[in-house]
């Protein structure tokens, strides 16, 4: 039986996903870095846009238009949104939740700490399911590194499935709570 995402998180088998509308359309999937520039988070967005081109998923980005990714981005996307650079913006946050209403998006995934505090904000304002890949955990004792770590736990109450890109970094991330 197929897997609906909104109560039972990420099944391993992509394919046994559903539209939470129940419908054989395709998967529409929010796909969000806040960084174009570089690094693991928008390197992997490209590899899975690449690797799902011809598949059963239809993908939309939120990103900064920045290279040398957000260009092959937009090849590979039905609508590319754009969001600042590493930081969060309240107007680029209102537009995406208009986009992801409007879109019907049936599941976000993000990359990286700017991202997911758009992801998961979004998630809880529309009921839409969220994964959410770290791309590290961070500590930084400054007092603007440890607001960042405070943001980081109240979203953590928001509703989302974590990935981690290692064990260690999973280990970490229990470490802090």
């Amino acid at each position: 039986m197929p897997t609906d995402l909104r109560t039972t998180g990420v099944p391993r088998d992509l394919s046994s996903l559903v539209r939470s509308d129940g419908s054989a359309d395709r998967l529409r999937v929010l796909l969000i870095t806040a960084r174009a520039d570089h690094g693991g988070g928008p390197r992997h967005i490209l590899d899975l846009l690449r690797a799902f081109s011809n598949s059963s998923f239809e993908f939309y980005i939120a990103s900064p238009e920045q290279e040398p990714y957000a260009a092959q981005f937009h090849t590979f996307t039905k609508k590319f949104f754009e969001i600042p650079p590493r930081s969060f913006s309240i107007s680029a946050f209102f537009r995406l939740l208009r986009a992801v209403r409007r879109s019907r998006v049936d599941v976000i995934h993000s990359h990286g700490r700017g991202a997911g505090i758009f992801s998961r904000l979004l998630g809880f304002m529309t009921g839409v399911p969220v994964l959410h890949t770290f791309h590290g955990i961070h500590r930084d004792p400054s007092l603007q590194g440890r607001l960042k770590l405070l943001i980081d736990r109240l979203l953590s109450y928001f509703p989302f499935t974590p990935i981690y890109v290692s064990e260690s970094e999973s280990r970490e991330a229990v470490s802090f709570g």
